[in-house]
This record gives structure tokens, C-alpha cells and sequence, in this order.
């Protein structure tokens, strides 16, 4: 299983962390930068997930008619960050009749 200086050595070959003096990271820095990186793809989840998912749809349709289309969309980005941990934490298949009822 990977540990996070796997994942700090896989953001470092994309070239998303800076080197600091002597050639040592900023762990803070890097760990904002991951931060964002993670976000982003999660955004773009989301984005591709209300294209193509009826039921996804449903539920950004749901939420935009409550709220404006970026609480919508963030909404829906948090809710497949949090079935990816559990898919991750439990080892399960992703089960879209659990999440989006």
C-alpha cells in the first residue's frame, strides 16, 4: 500500500512542488498544493459525473434548485470525495444507489 512519500514523490515527478533550500520540500507547502490538485480532480469528477450519470444529474438538479450552480457542483464533488475515501477505507465497488438517494 502507498505511503505518503509515495504520493510526495508522485506530486514532486509532476513538477507541482517546489524545491526549497538544499534541495529539501516545504511539507506545508506541498501538502497545500496536493490539496488543490486533489480538489481540481474531484471538481472534474463532478463535472463529468452530471454529464453522464442520471442519477448524479438528479442530485446536482436537486441541490441547484436549493442554491446557486457552484454550491450545487461543490456539493456534488464532496459527496464523490466521500465515497471514494469509503470506497478506499472499506474496499467496495461504488454503489450509486447508496450515495445519490
Amino acid at each position: 500500500m502507498a505511503g505518503p512519500d509515495d504520493a510526495k514523490d508522485a506530486v514532486n515527478q509532476c513538477g507541482l512542488a517546489d524545491a526549497g533550500s538544499a534541495g529539501h520540500h516545504d511539507d506545508l507547502a506541498l501538502q497545500r498544493q496536493t490539496d488543490r490538485v486533489t480538489s481540481w480532480a474531484f471538481s472534474e469528477a463532478a463535472e463529468f459525473a452530471r454529464r453522464y450519470d442520471d442519477k448524479a444529474r438528479a442530485y446536482y438538479n436537486r441541490r441547484l434548485r436549493k442554491s446557486n450552480f457552484m454550491v450545487a457542483h461543490t456539493a456534488l464533488a464532496h459527496k464523490l470525495a466521500r465515497a471514494a475515501y469509503h470506497i478506499m477505507r472499506d474496499h467496495v465497488p461504488f454503489m450509486p444507489d447508496k450515495i445519490f438517494t
